[in-house]
């Protein structure tokens, strides 16, 4: 989006690239959370349990989602066993989706089957070892009336980027995109041609903090056009020329794209004519 603002002495151009931020910021809120559901099949899980009565056991399930937020905690009260499941998965009719086993451990209580650890698993003979151990640890507890107390800390089964699949892989690369886009692409371009200081100023912003000034005699300003991108769905960018035949983009996108060249060209005449250069 272009705004311009001018008085008798001073015509400022202001470029905000909205299409790219909406772009970036679409993808980054459709992916972003069905990234951190894969990552959150890492979070650690913690068991503590007590022994009220020879055959009364309870325990809390606390899940850490993040280190600076509050633990989520489960109140189990009853607790007779601890149960492995495991299923596999193979999708026979797309031989490039990668097989896999939805692990889990189960708590068993007097009246209901609590999830204690679910995981989607790519490599069971890494994970089951584990998993199975961590049962037994519970089981050993239940049936031991001697011990009082127990703790069981689980570690990371697999990491989600152990087996980097395609639909991950296309999640991991949008969301960086996004993100290289909203830093890099971004920018807001703010120009402001002076006629009492006798300067351009061109002013570049980056995630609304970062700025690059430039400053550019009016003098030295000799031409300006009009350049335009077919490639890109005819879009454009306004660019001064310098006596020394350089050339200053007053944006380094070619933004607009919901604006006609012929909106974008008056803006250029406007700055055209407060130069006192010819029409373009």
């Amino acid at each position: 989006m272009t705004t311009t603002e001018q008085t008798a002495n001073k015509l400022t151009v202001k470029f905000m690239p909205w299409f790219t931020w909406i772009f970036a910021a679409f993808f980054l809120v459709v992916n972003l959370p069905i990234f951190m559901t894969i990552l959150l099949q890492s979070i650690p899980q913690e068991l503590s349990c007590k022994r009220i009565e020879l055959q009364q056991i309870n325990c809390q399930l606390k899940t850490s989602i993040l280190p600076l937020l509050p633990s989520k905690i489960i109140v189990i009260e009853g607790l007779q066993a601890a149960k492995f499941k495991s299923q596999s998965y193979n999708n026979y009719r797309n031989p490039n989706q990668i097989p896999y086993e939805r692990q889990k451990i189960v708590l068993l209580t007097q009246t209901a089957e609590i999830f204690f650890l679910s995981y989607k698993i790519y490599h069971p003979e890494y994970a089951t070892q584990k998993m199975l151990a961590w049962e037994s640890q519970i089981n050993a507890f239940v049936n031991n009336p001697q011990q009082q107390s127990f703790k069981l800390k689980t570690s990371i089964i697999e990491p989600p980027w152990f087996v980097m699949t395609t639909p991950r892989w296309f999640i991991l690369v949008g969301i960086i995109n996004s993100i290289f886009i909203i830093i890099f692409m971004g920018e807001i371009s703010i120009c402001e041609f002076n006629r009492v200081n006798g300067f351009m100023t061109k002013k570049q912003r980056w995630l609304f903090v970062f700025t690059k000034t430039s400053k550019y005699s009016l003098l030295d300003i000799k031409d300006l056009q009009l350049e335009c991108n077919q490639h890109r769905g005819n879009t454009s960018r306004i660019t001064i020329i310098l006596a020394s035949g350089k050339k200053i983009p007053l944006s380094t996108y070619h933004a607009n794209y919901f604006k006609s060249e012929k909106k974008m060209k008056i803006t250029a005449d406007k700055i055209s004519n407060f130069l006192s250069l010819s029409t373009i």
